[in-house]
């Protein structure tokens, strides 16, 4: 799930939609202004933010920013950059811009925070990827599907690479050291003891003798 709007994104957002609402011809804040449900004129404060709300449901079909999340902010940034730009000029095509790389510019930073991250490839080897399935394309000049395809082959990638480096320990060769001396010092420990049974003369083997001498 997408994350919700930072509170810079929401303020970024306040401000484009106030210079919307400004930029509207004076006839129709008026008709805004003036609730034709009861014939009665309500306040301008009143009627803005009734007109945003509106604006923002049929940009991202959400009329709330609290309940906005990430993917929603260029939609509406790119809606109120219209409205600006009444229909043409640069404000125009600013918008057509925003909207159209919106998808392009998230994969993108999830490209990036999947190569960047602890064990991760590395933007190079994305860059590579990106260029082997767009015929020499990089990561900035390719479309959306493109960049979905790097971004599931550089996630597939990245586990197995790691999985490859956890199975793999590394040898402990002080232990393997310390088992050799233990072995070299109980060896010559046993040298160092003579045995029983070789320390045993014959005669010691042989009974006493029981008879008496007469004379």
């Amino acid at each position: 799930m997408s994350r919700p709007l930072t509170t810079a994104q929401i303020r970024t957002l306040a401000v484009e939609a106030r210079k919307a609402w400004n930029a509207l011809p004076e006839a129709e804040r008026d008709g805004i202004i003036a609730d034709y449900s009861t014939g009665e004129r309500v306040s301008a404060t009143r009627a803005y933010e009734f007109w945003r709300r509106r604006e923002q449901r049929e940009a991202c079909g959400l009329d709330s920013m609290s309940d906005m999340s990430n993917s929603d902010f260029d939609k509406c940034l790119a809606h109120w950059k219209h409205i600006q730009g009444g229909g043409s000029g640069p404000l125009a095509k600013e918008a057509w811009v925003i909207e159209s790389q919106a998808d392009a510019r998230r994969l993108r930073w999830l490209i990036a925070k999947e190569a960047n991250a602890t064990g991760g490839l590395g933007m190079a080897y994305a860059q590579t990827l990106c260029k082997d399935k767009s015929n020499g394309l990089a990561l900035h000049e390719s479309g959306d599907k493109t960049l979905t395809q790097v971004l599931a082959t550089l996630r597939n990638r990245t586990r197995r690479s790691n999985r490859a480096t956890t199975s793999r320990k590394p040898h402990d060769w002080a232990a393997d050291r310390a088992f050799r001396d233990g072995r070299s010092r109980v060896a010559t420990a046993k040298a160092c003891v003579p045995s029983p049974v070789s320390s045993l003369r014959p005669e010691s083997l042989r009974p006493e003798s029981t008879t008496t001498d007469p004379f």
